[in-house]
């Protein structure tokens, strides 16, 4: 019950907080800039966060003394980054259970 409450008031702070950050964006205007963004620039993007990612994910693999593959330290890395964009860095208690989790 605890946990449901603390998800419940964890996703109403974010709403909050989104609304208030795009309560004066022009969504149609970024869907026009979306529309004419150069492909490439946005694939070099991408690669560059993957290989961000992937390094952070190495790295954590070595912090946990190898007991976990890459792939698994990839995916524990991108989760993080998922739950922390919910208040209370809750990211990095996820990647503490999954790693717990995972070996």
């Amino acid at each position: 019950m605890r946990r449901v409450v603390i998800t419940g008031v964890s996703i109403i702070i974010s709403g909050v907080f989104l609304w208030l950050a795009l309560r004066d964006v022009n969504l149609a205007e970024i869907g026009q800039e979306i529309r004419h963004a150069d492909v490439g620039w946005l694939l070099v993007a991408f690669g560059c966060v993957s290989a961000g990612l992937w390094t952070r994910g190495v790295r954590w693999q070595g912090l946990t003394g190898f007991r976990i593959n890459k792939t698994e330290a990839w995916h524990m890395v991108n989760i993080t980054f998922l739950f922390n964009q919910l208040p209370l860095r809750l990211g990095e208690v996820a990647r503490s259970l999954l790693t717990t989790r995972a070996g």
